[in-house]
Parts: structure tokens; sequence; C-alpha cells
């Protein structure tokens, strides 16, 4: 039950995300410094951003409804977020951020893998015992 709560958490914030890439680009894309100069640069981002995060939304949804999904869903949550945080983590201390948001996301990334690492606790007992 906390799993498919968590999924739902995730997956409606990735909504969120996805939305306000897809409609409002160009502040969706200042927020993260990004500038887009050109009508093609601000539809790559909504359709990549908006479109993906949208993508993204509907894995957690689904993960979040169908019980057969949760654990997988909730391990692929785990993968994706350490990774994005690893990279992100990486090249921050490599280049030095000089936008807060980069941080925020970071520490966002760190938390929701942490968040599906405890949700996975049944799935680390099976797997170690």
């Amino acid at each position: 039950m906390l799993s498919r709560g968590y999924l739902w958490i995730v997956g409606l914030a990735y909504a969120g995300l996805g939305l306000f890439c897809l409609f409002r680009p160009l502040r969706a894309a200042e927020s993260v410094g990004f500038d887009l100069v050109t009508r093609s640069a601000r539809i790559e981002f909504a359709t990549f951003y908006g479109g993906g995060m949208l993508a993204l939304a509907a894995v957690f949804l689904i993960g979040g409804t169908a019980k057969r999904w949760t654990e997988a869903v909730c391990l692929f949550s785990l993968g994706f977020h350490l990774l994005l945080a690893f990279v992100r983590g990486f090249w921050a201390l490599a280049l030095h951020p000089d936008q807060g948001s980069t941080i925020f996301y970071l520490i966002v990334e760190i938390v929701l893998a942490a968040g599906a690492a405890v949700v996975l606790r049944p799935f680390w007992k099976r797997i170690l015992a």
C-alpha cells in the first residue's frame, strides 16, 4: 500500500512538471537556466520534457494502480532517480552550477530514490532471505 502511494505521489509530480513543460516551455526552461531562442527549440523542449515527463507520469501512475506492476515500477523509480542524482551530482561538482534549481533537483532525486528504496523493503527482505 505504501509503495502504491509513493508511485501516485511521484506520478502526479511528474504529470504536473510535464504539463508545465508542455504548456509553458519558456518559463519552465528559464527556471532551470535554458535559453530557448528559436521556435524549434521550444518545440523540442515541450516535446522532450513535456511529453517525456508525461510518459514517466503514466508509468508511475500505472505502477500505482496496477498492483502486479507496483514492485517493478518502484525498482525502475529507484534506478532512474539514482542515475539522475549521480549524473547531476557529478556535473554539479565538476561545473559548479549557477542555478539553485540544479541543487534542488539533485535533492529531490535523492529523496525520490530513497523513497523507492524504503517502499521496496519487502522486496529487499525477499532477495536477502
